[in-house]
């Protein structure tokens, strides 16, 4: 059974729970307030109410502490205002002097003490799996709006295929990562996977991960295919970003793909031959920001000869799990714009037939 509780309802139960108060602040004519709350420096939450999420964006997220144990649990959900709805658990009890009226949105700036356990959003210290990627620019952080970032769609398309349950949180890039990400994260980079207590950064390292700790659905790449397609990013960014289409890295770019083209001919339709695994799933995403980059930029496609390549960019990018990772065209391209500084389209698109 769970208790909603507002601020004064919180104020009411702190006897009960050892809680001690900071002073509220009222900023926007009781529309956003602000309390802070502590079990033995093992939690600090911050109290937001419903509206005003422009100012709430640069809040972080509950973080509550597993001391707290029988005292407090959270369950948390997104609003359409992305703050978190949070309820108090009938360790509450049925205490006449605890105010019962609405749910009001619980978040935390910095959890205290090492035996804290931090929670995610949405999660609890025994939840499992948060993929944290690039989040949509001025979305806020954390965010539920995905950003371009191919590396991220690597991991999300893995958890995808190995039916693996998990929560995706987004992160803008730039400065202002929140603290507590970044305590976890000291270099800030994305994706990084929380598996319970474990945080692990740097997508390799993720999927070797995920491949051995869940091996039900096996994504393994043989060895001997491991090398298939790894220049592919590089020489598809060293030719963007000299802003020349004719730039002669453009020659580098088409003989890895036929490079790529020759090996799927002969042991496609996949890297690995029948099934797709983990160099297809990091490959793809960065396939995908190719073509839609070159082809904006540059009106360039790739040359109709490389049949065995466009069937397996089609194979791929017709999953449900690339499908349901992918980022709009517009803000793929808008990326790679803000990345090299480029100046808009330097080769008008050739009219349709």
């Amino acid at each position: 059974m769970y208790t909603s509780c507002s601020n004064s309802a919180l104020r009411a139960a702190a006897p009960h729970l050892n809680l001690s108060f900071s002073t509220t602040i009222s900023l926007t004519a009781n529309n956003f307030f602000h309390t802070s709350c502590s079990n033995r420096s093992s939690a600090v939450l911050v109290v937001v109410s419903k509206t005003a999420p422009a100012i709430t964006r640069s809040v972080a997220p509950v973080r509550a502490a597993a001391s707290l144990g029988d005292s407090v649990s959270v369950s948390a959900s997104r609003t359409p205002h992305q703050l978190l709805e949070a309820r108090f658990a009938s360790s509450f009890r049925s205490s006449s002097s605890i105010p019962r009226s609405k749910s009001v949105s619980l978040w935390s700036t910095r959890r205290g003490g090492a035996s804290s356990a931090a929670m995610a959003p949405h999660a609890t210290a025994s939840s499992g799996l948060e993929a944290f990627g690039k989040a949509k620019s001025g979305s806020g952080s954390p965010s539920k709006e995905r950003g371009d970032c191919p590396f991220s769609q690597r991991i999300y398309i893995e958890l995808e295929e190995k039916k693996l349950p998990y929560e995706a949180t987004y992160i803008e890039e730039g400065e202002n990562k929140p603290e507590w990400f970044m305590e976890k994260n000291p270099k800030g980079l994305m994706p990084v996977l929380r598996d319970g207590e474990t945080w692990i950064q740097d997508s390799d390292k993720i999927a070797e991960h995920l491949e051995e700790k869940y091996p039900h659905v096996s994504l393994k790449t043989p060895p001997q295919y491991k090398h298939i397609g790894l220049n592919v990013f590089q020489a598809f960014t060293s030719y963007l970003k000299v802003k020349n289409p004719d730039d002669k890295s453009k020659d580098e770019l088409l003989k890895e793909f036929a490079a790529l083209d020759e090996h799927l001919c002969a042991h496609g339709p996949y890297i690995a031959g029948e099934k797709p695994t983990d160099s297809d799933y990091a490959l793809i995403p960065k396939l995908h920001h190719m073509r839609i980059a070159l082809g904006y930029y540059y009106d360039f496609q790739i040359p109709a000869k490389f049949t065995a390549l466009h069937k397996y960019i089609d194979l791929l990018e017709s999953r449900p799990s690339f499908q349901n990772t992918n980022s709009p065209d517009e803000m793929i391209i808008e990326g790679w714009q803000k990345k090299f500084e480029l100046p808009g389209r330097m080769v008008q698109p050739t009219a349709a037939a």
